[in-house]
């Protein structure tokens, strides 16, 4: 078997089977039928994550569902139209708690989760930023504010490029969120970290197989943090250096992605890319594909 192939198949292996689909499916359709049909100001609703942009790996176990709201329902006065963050994500925790009493509903710091027994739920109540935008604001409970976010407009992005990568990106995003869940825990980064740092290098650069691609984003791993590369580099705006950690998000809100990273974690997940870089390395350079293929199970960790 060729390197390619094995990448192909495996990222294959870790796409969620039609019945997992199905299932998640459903139980997302219900939850929002049940809140559209609440008492609760919902004026639309849909899905965000990994999910939607269909870059999760086998099994689905989080769904992530946007609720945008009417704000004037909680607010005594007309020119606070932001209501506080506790008082939405808390009516939302109380409105899934009544229809879903059999289930575990916690409140987090910028949604409500509800726990089935093999799915997450993360209900992100949101408002409108501009009509003429698909920009929200999130609730944060901890700071106690509103934070810009933009979910369609990462979506759409990830589609366009995928799109213009002749389909190349979506297994590439799968397998990258393979290796990563290979790590060491300390190791490990957010998915969506993952997911944007791949989406701002291949806006600029190619993908022209899996091989070449996972090489790619490894050596721009060295590269944002000041390593030593193979290839040639310019900047897309990923910093992961001790002096510079940041990734801009996509949708240009202004938010850093990489704000809860701390160093540890940043340099041992930049040496893992490191090291698997040069597993890749190995095997283009390998004798035959046997010894081609290893060098890629040890690359993510599977032997």
């Amino acid at each position: 078997m060729a390197a390619e192939e094995f990448l192909s198949n495996l990222a294959r292996k870790w796409e969620p089977t039609e019945l997992q689909k199905q299932e998640v499916a459903a139980s997302q359709r219900h939850l929002r039928e049940l809140l559209h049909e609440s008492r609760l100001p919902v004026l639309d609703s849909y899905l965000s994550g990994s999910y939607s942009r269909d870059t999760a790996l086998r099994p689905i176990d989080d769904v992530d569902i946007v609720f945008i709201v009417e704000p004037s329902h909680w607010s005594q006065w007309p020119s606070l139209w932001r209501p506080e963050p506790y008082e939405v994500l808390d009516s939302f925790a109380r409105a899934i708690r009544h229809r879903y009493t059999l289930s575990s509903v916690y409140g987090q710091r910028r949604s409500v989760n509800l726990r089935l027994s093999d799915l997450d739920i993360d209900v992100v109540p949101a408002l409108s930023a501009n009509e003429h935008s698909s920009a929200i604001y999130v609730p944060d409970r901890q700071a106690r504010t509103w934070i810009l976010s933009n979910p369609k407009e990462h979506a759409r992005q990830a589609t366009q490029v995928n799109r213009s990568r002749d389909g190349q990106l979506k297994p590439l995003v799968k397998l990258l969120k393979l290796w990563n869940r290979q790590l060491p825990s300390t190791a490990q980064v957010k998915s969506f970290l993952l997911e944007t740092m791949a989406l701002r290098i291949f806006r600029r650069y190619g993908i022209p197989s899996l091989e070449e691609g996972l090489v790619r984003f490894w050596d721009h791993m060295a590269y944002a943090a000041g390593e030593d590369t193979v290839l040639q580099w310019e900047s897309v705006g990923i910093g992961l250096s001790g002096w510079s950690t940041s990734v801009p998000d996509v949708a240009e809100t202004g938010g850093d992605v990489a704000g809860g990273l701390d160093s540890e974690c940043r340099q041992k997940f930049v040496q893992r890319a490191i090291s698997s870089r040069d597993k890749a390395l190995a095997s283009l350079r390998a004798r035959n594909n046997s010894y081609a293929v290893d060098h890629w199970k040890r690359a993510f960790h599977l032997l």
